[in-house]
């Protein structure tokens, strides 16, 4: 089985995307790049290493006051 496969670190985490498939090289590179991006907002709403993410904001002050999130983060 052919493929290509990239690690970064992301989410405290070594983040592993591979494409298993017959794509053509340019083809699988976008798609990774797509999944990586995706994982990107997960780690940008709700890493808690981050003190700019919604979800540190969520723990600094919706005790205060309610805070508004972005629909993706209500969803879960």
């Amino acid at each position: 089985m052919t493929g290509t496969r990239r690690a970064r670190p992301m989410l405290g985490t070594l983040v592993e995307i591979a494409i298993v498939d017959d794509l053509p090289g340019a083809n699988a590179m976008g798609a990774i790049e797509l999944a990586f991006a995706a994982v990107e907002r997960v780690q940008a709403l709700m890493s808690f290493h981050d003190p700019l993410s919604e979800l540190s904001r969520i723990n600094r002050v919706a005790w205060l006051r309610p805070v508004t999130v972005s629909d993706e983060t209500c969803r879960c």
